[in-house]
């Protein structure tokens, strides 16, 4: 949305009041010009080049292409600032970034602090839980109660997640997940 519509966007944050700073990375990640961008020492610039090669990365997924495959077509169009995807190349190669995996739904407990890695959806395209949804305890038991009383074949036999991340020294523990 934010690449597709921005003049939306930019309406929707300007009338809610204290994101003047997020309104700040949508504009910033919606210019082109990496001179634009990081003219200013301000982490704004930063932060939009950021969203503008996650929101790629993302659309890329989506449509089946791998990260890497996304990043090196980002480098080879020259559209995205260098630097951000050198820091993305890193955190790949460190293990940083991902991958999803397929489970059974039953099994969506042992993913909790996680995330849904694609919109979770009977097979009649009904939407029970949107990609990026956090795996909690509210989505554990949601998911089985829709496999409760779903009929035989209506309900799906795996899942995309992507698992919890290690919990990190200085780092909110995942509390809200319990």
């Amino acid at each position: 949305m934010v690449v597709r519509c921005p003049e939306l966007v930019e309406r929707m944050l300007k009338s809610i009041p204290r994101l003047e700073g997020v309104r700040a990375i949508v504009q910033r990640a919606n210019c082109r010009d990496h001179a634009c961008v990081f003219r200013s020492k301000h982490p704004e610039g930063f932060a939009g080049a950021i969203l503008r090669v996650v929101t790629e990365i993302e659309t890329s997924e989506a449509s089946g292409e791998y990260v890497q495959d996304a990043i090196a077509r980002m480098k080879a169009e020259g559209e995205h600032h260098e630097e951000v995807l050198a820091a993305l190349v890193v955190l790949e190669e460190k293990g940083e970034c991902a991958e999803a995996m397929e489970i059974d739904p039953a099994d969506l407990g042992d993913y909790l602090g996680g995330n849904l890695a694609e919109d979770f959806l009977l097979t009649n395209d009904f939407l029970v839980a949107p990609r990026g949804a956090d795996v909690n305890r509210q989505l554990v038991e949601l998911v089985s109660n829709y496999e409760a009383y779903c009929e035989a074949g209506s309900f799906p036999s795996v899942m995309k997640v992507f698992p919890p991340r290690e919990k990190k020294e200085g780092f909110g523990g995942w509390d809200s997940y319990s």
